[in-house]
Order: structure tokens, then sequence, then C-alpha cells
């Protein structure tokens, strides 16, 4: 068993190689759509994948993988926690560890007031999990006839379940939004809901045998920008869900907070989930906002507090310089910075053709693309020819091909969407689409979904 600790440890490119064998691991896990981030991405944990849940829908599973020599300590740990307070894209949270905890950060583990399960893969465990998968023997170069096969059957993670009885979950109602904007700020590249989208689930779950009263809900303004910059702007369809709704006007000062509830109480019966809707005013001023919910209420005769991760909104104003384009079925990261960098002249152009009354500028496949399975290799611009079909409305048919009036030389490294996601979306047969509202029924049973 040690092998394959040392294995790992030795490596000249220990986090990858860990990141690559965990990965294998986890498809004879029985997990599916295991995925790594990115290269230089930073959303609180290396891998993403799903597994199915006694209710039989997906399961969103977390993974941060460390792999030192030192035992794992709380600034290791915190600030990829922290990432996911308040947020239930996320069921369970793992720890993926070649080397043991620090004490301090175990306590801070049996004492964790986060929503979702946190659990600890490393030791036998670990070893275990590696040593029954073919594919992660082969990442470390073990033939999987050889790799040690004495671990305990009933080796299990270590398991750390949120002791906090009263959770704030704060979402974007459209989890993708219709639109998302790309500013660019010096080299860096901040990726915003607009206002129209900015629509969000404010859900509190109250799994106390006691009311919870919320006498203070606050939109904290974190920080606040109104720098002139380029603004790409990805659009593309959306749907709908009608809450109880509330909207407010967040304040452009860093620092200072407006009042959600305007003075009022929410009250959360025992064992029972609330949902509002929170919105921002038409008359917010245009800028960037970098915003958090906070709130304060009363569980019985206990005090509790909570509050959301940062949540980031672009209002667009008059003189904003954007760029337009459309997409189908997806928003795409990974080309933005080299589109926001290009030269005036070429950012100009595009522009001008997004803003022909005639076609519909996309980034990457158009809608007719991927109805004919169309894939690119590297990221282009394509026009596809509309007609006016009355007032405010243009119309293409199916059998429409575009053409591509513009490339960005730079090969595509993400997935494209696809007539199969397509199909899945239409046909109802597309598990994640209702995830969320599982995801926060799942707030209110967390113990039954615990390992015993």
């Amino acid at each position: 068993m040690a092998d394959i600790l040392d294995r790992l440890q030795a490596s000249n490119d220990k986090g990858r190689l860990f990141e690559l064998v965990l990965q294998a691991g986890l498809k004879d896990q029985g997990f599916f759509n295991v995925q790594r981030q990115q290269s230089g991405t930073q959303f609180g944990f290396d891998l993403i994948a799903y597994r199915r849940h006694p209710d039989g829908r997906p399961e969103v599973w977390k993974f941060e993988c460390k792999n030192t020599r030192s035992a794992i300590t709380i600034d290791d740990i915190a600030p990829k926690l922290i990432w996911h307070q308040g947020v239930t894209t996320i069921d369970v949270f793992v720890i993926a560890s070649v080397s043991p905890l620090s004490n301090s950060l175990r306590h801070l583990l049996e004492n964790h007031d986060l929503p979702m399960r946190i659990e600890v893969w490393s030791g036998p465990f670990l070893e275990q999990v590696v040593s029954r998968s073919r594919g992660a023997c082969d990442q470390l170069g073990i033939p999987a006839e050889i790799a040690p096969g004495e671990a305990a059957s009933d080796c299990r993670p270590e398991v750390f379940s949120p002791q906090q009885r009263c959770f704030l979950d704060v979402t974007h109602q459209m989890n993708p939004p219709p639109a998302f904007h790309y500013i660019a700020v010096g080299d860096a590249v901040t990726k915003a809901y607009s206002l129209s989208g900015f629509q969000l689930l404010l859900t509190v779950t109250n799994r106390a045998h006691v009311e919870c009263l919320v006498s203070s809900l606050t939109l904290f303004t974190q920080s606040y920008s109104n720098q002139s910059a380029r603004i790409l702007v990805q659009e593309k369809p959306k749907g709908f869900f009608e809450p109880i709704e509330v909207s407010v006007t967040p304040t452009t000062h860093p620092g200072s907070e407006v009042d959600v509830l305007c003075g009022k109480m929410w009250k959360i019966a025992a064992h029972s989930v609330e949902v509002l809707r929170l919105t921002l005013a038409r008359q917010t001023i245009p800028g960037t906002y970098w915003l958090r919910l906070k709130a304060r209420a009363r569980l019985g005769e206990k005090d509790a507090s909570m509050s959301s991760v940062v949540l980031i909104v672009n209002v667009l104003g008059k003189k904003d310089d954007v760029l337009r384009l459309k997409v189908a079925g997806r928003h795409y990261d990974s080309p933005v910075s080299t589109i926001l960098g290009v030269p005036q002249k070429e950012w100009k152009s595009l522009k001008r053709r997004a803003s022909r009354a005639n076609e519909f500028v996309f980034l990457g496949p158009t809608s007719t693309d991927v109805i004919r399975g169309a894939k690119d290799t590297e990221w282009v611009v394509r026009a596809l020819p509309v007609k006016d079909a009355g007032p405010g409305r243009k119309e293409f048919s199916t059998d429409t091909v575009s053409r591509v009036v513009h490339s960005f030389g730079i090969p595509v490294e993400e997935e494209l969407y696809s007539v199969g996601e397509t199909i899945r979306r239409i046909s109802g047969h597309d598990e994640m689409q209702d995830l969320l509202l599982r995801q926060i029924h799942r707030r209110g049973t967390l113990e039954s979904s615990t390992p015993k």
C-alpha cells in the first residue's frame, strides 16, 4: 500500500498526477461526468463528479486534492471551503490527501457549519480507491494485477456532518442565466451576471425543532468598480420561475449595506424551507458589484448568523464598450481573455458585425451548426442569416448554413454544445435541469444521505 503514496509524492508533477489518478479512480467508484478544472481556474475544488443519490437523482461531489509530505493545515483548506458557503451546487466536499490532517484542521471539520457533508479520503481508504482502479494504477505505472489488494473491504472515509441547523442558500434563479458579462480590467477578466439575469433565490432551510425568525437580511457591497473597460456579452435563451419577490438597490460604497427586508421579519417554521427571489432595481447605478447577503436570526433561544458567497453582477452604462455575441446552449469561458485583448481595429470590426440587422453573430457553433453536429477545432465567430418575422422578431431556417467571419486562431479546449445535449433538454431527460431544487430539498434531510 505504501508504494501508492510513495509514487504519488515522488512525482515531479505531483499535483497534476494526483488529480489524474483520482479522476481515474472515481470512475471505477461509480462516479460519472468526472471533470478536472482547467489550469489556472479557482472555484474551490480540483475535480467535480456526480453520483447517484438514494432519490435516484445526481449528487454533486467536489474534490480538493492535496499531495504534500507535511500535514494538511487550515490554511490549505479553509479558502476552498469558503467558496462553498451557502452554495447549493454541491452535496459533498471531499478533501483527498496523501498526508494526514493537522489537529487544528480536524477540529475545524468536527465543528463546521457548512451545509454540505465533508469527507476526507486519505490513508488506507485512499489507497483502496487507487488500488482497485485499473485506470488509476495505469496512471501510476503499477500493473493492475500486482496493485496492492490487501486493503480492508470495510475501509471508509472520514465523514464530518454539518453542525448548523439553519442554512441560507443564495443561488441564481437561472443557472446558467441568459447572458454573462465578461469585463476586462487590466490583465484580469471578471465574469459577472447581467442586471436582468441577476435573479437570486434566497432559501432558508430550518432543520431545527423550533422556528427561525430572520430579523436582519442585508445586501453588503464588498467592492464596486466603474472603470472604463471592454465588455463581452454572451447571450442565449432563458426560462422562468416565480417565487415571492423583493427588489433592492445595492450601495456603491464598499463596506456598506442595504436592508433587504425593509425592517420586516422573515419567519421559517420548524422543519421547513422558505424561498424568496431577490432582484436588483432597474435604477441601479452602472458598474461591477461584488456583493454578499448576510442574515441574522433567532433560532429558538439561540442567535444564528448566515451569509452567502460573493456574488458578482455588472450593470451596463450607456458609454460602455460592449461586444455582444450569441452562444448556442452554453457560455464559453476559455476564449474570453483572447477576445477581450484583440487589437482595437479588430474589436471595432467585431462590434460592427455583431450589430447587423440581417444576421445573428455567434461565438462558436450556431443553433443550426448544433443541429448538424458540426465541430469546431478553433474558436471562431460565425454569422447566421436571419430575416424579419414581425415587430422585434427575427427568424432563420434550420437548414440555413452559417459561415465563419472571424477566427481567433486558438484551439477549442472546452466541450461545445451538442445535439445530444439539445435532445436531452427538449425531451426532459436532462438530469441536471432540476438539480438545484433537489439539492435544496436535501438540505432538510441531510442525515438521511450520510453514510452509516
